[in-house]
């Protein structure tokens, strides 16, 4: 007898190939999918987790959810981590989207 499970996970990494716990250098994507297993199920939300990284070693994380900004932070080069306020995120990213900043 087969087990059905109501919430179903696919998880994409830019480094791995199955599922499970793992660590990611730059980006984690996760199709979250709900009914009554995988085969009858609908997508629910895409959450997908990026790093980026600029010429002076600071790390800029984004925690998007359907591609919207829900949580930002920033950990310096001297490993020092602050959150950014999710608008102000949205709003610099829609500008490099249209080319008003680089």
């Amino acid at each position: 007898m087969s087990k059905s499970y109501p919430i179903w996970i696919d998880v994409s990494g830019d480094n791995y190939k199955q599922s499970k716990s793992f660590g990611s250098r730059d980006h984690v994507t996760m199709d979250i999918k709900v009914g009554s297993s995988r085969a009858y199920s609908n997508d629910l939300a895409r959450v997908s987790i990026h790093m980026h990284e600029d010429a002076d070693g600071n790390r800029e994380f984004d925690l998007a959810v359907d591609g919207l900004i829900m949580r930002s932070g920033v950990q310096t080069a001297d490993k020092k981590y602050y959150n950014r306020d999710p608008k102000h995120a949205n709003l610099i990213l829609q500008l490099k989207k249209n080319g008003y900043v680089s």
